[in-house]
């Protein structure tokens, strides 16, 4: 049986092998990964993280779980959490650099770059101003391609980042990261659970999604209930 990335389940329920990776910027806690395993013991887990986009159908996964508005027209998606985002730096950045007290002064600062295995580079802050989402670019000197060396860079002194809040909480608490023009909210990270388009949808599909459906509503609230 082929493994994919981000999240896969594959074959029927019951005594098969069943694999399920998952992308690390969504992550599942452990804590309820048993909670699955309690549920449905005849799957298998198979853990894993990455930022490739994977092929569903050309690589044989029955399901993914994705950051970000989905493209891929051929596939159905339904929609698990809308994640509260944040910008923020360490102390000792915003003592040597400066706070922004405004979008436009984002300019003159430095973020932590994020680039994905196809290339391309990710320097930009989303915000609502006046209403409307705009985009603000600022300057950098360090780039990463997965979600742990992101939220780890600022705590270094590296620069801002606009990242899920989930993933800095502790950070913002203990005051290791100040959040920055909290006066103007980033929109909301959407996360989907995709699947290829087939008129029957697998049981194990089914019972995956309705399971993840529930641990990302607990966390970020309902976002939609049942799958099609």
């Amino acid at each position: 049986m082929a493994a994919a990335t981000p999240c896969d389940l594959r074959r029927r329920l019951g005594r098969q092998s069943h694999l399920l990776e998952r992308q690390c910027l969504a992550g599942t806690p452990p804590a309820a990964i048993g909670d699955f395993r309690r549920r449905y013991p005849g799957i298998e887990l198979v853990l894993g993280s990455g930022e490739r986009l994977v092929d569903l159908v050309g690589e044989g996964v029955d399901c993914t779980i994705r950051a970000g508005t989905p493209d891929d027209s051929t596939l159905i998606a339904r929609r698990l959490a809308a994640m509260p985002q944040v910008i923020c730096a360490s102390p000792g950045y915003l003592t040597q650099a400066g706070k922004p007290r405004h979008p436009d002064e984002l300019a003159n600062h430095q973020a932590v770059k994020f680039f994905s295995s196809g290339g391309a580079t990710d320097d930009s802050f989303d915000l609502i101003v006046g209403g409307e989402a705009r985009e603000f670019t600022a300057g950098g000197w360090i780039s990463v391609n997965d979600a742990g060396s992101y939220a780890a860079c600022p705590l270094r002194g590296c620069g801002l980042i606009q990242v899920p809040r989930y993933h800095v909480e502790d950070a913002l608490d203990e005051g290791r990261l100040v959040e920055v023009l909290s006066e103007w909210p980033s929109p909301e990270l959407p996360v989907s659970a995709l699947y290829p388009h087939r008129r029957h949808l697998s049981p194990r599909v089914r019972v995956f999604v309705d399971w993840i459906s529930e641990i990302y509503a607990e966390k970020f609230g309902s976002s939609q209930t049942g799958v099609k």
